[in-house]
């Protein structure tokens, strides 16, 4: 169910997809899976996302995240972790972005770390240039990420 809903995202259907990956939660908490909870609940944050629906992406990721921790799955406390800083970002507090990030980055997972540089740095220069204290570096990558 998980591999439908998440077909269905990358199809633009996401509508669709949070229904699937609802259900695929609803089967893993029956079946009371934490690595399929967590799972889910972060698939179904990219659902939410693409609906606009930021609140219900922090809970969702939040509780992936206490599943993730519990786990000691430290690639989806990462994707968690970068999924609340993004969203954090989309709302406003970048304090609160960074210190998801920064906190993802040790997660070890290589492939979430590659993805969560380009966002830290990204919110660094943002809210650099938002300060006006702009470094050459910063400027930099506020021109790569605008």
């Amino acid at each position: 169910m998980r591999q439908l809903g998440l077909s269905a995202y990358y199809l633009g259907e996401y509508g669709e997809a949070h229904r699937l990956l609802s259900e695929s939660l609803a089967i893993s908490r029956d079946l009371d899976n934490s690595w399929a909870i967590a799972s889910s609940l972060n698939m179904l944050s990219l659902a939410a996302v693409a609906q606009g629906n930021y609140i219900e992406v922090q809970q969702l990721l939040r509780e992936g995240l206490a599943h993730s921790q519990k786990l000691e799955d430290r690639y989806n406390i990462g994707v968690s972790l970068n999924g609340l800083g993004l969203v954090s970002q989309a709302l406003g507090d970048e304090e609160e972005a960074q210190r998801s990030l920064r906190k993802a980055l040790p997660s070890g997972a290589k492939s979430v770390t590659m993805a969560i540089l380009p966002n830290l740095s990204a919110i660094l220069a943002t809210a650099s240039w938002l300060k006006g204290s702009m470094t050459k570096r910063n400027r930099c990558f506020w021109k790569l990420w605008r």
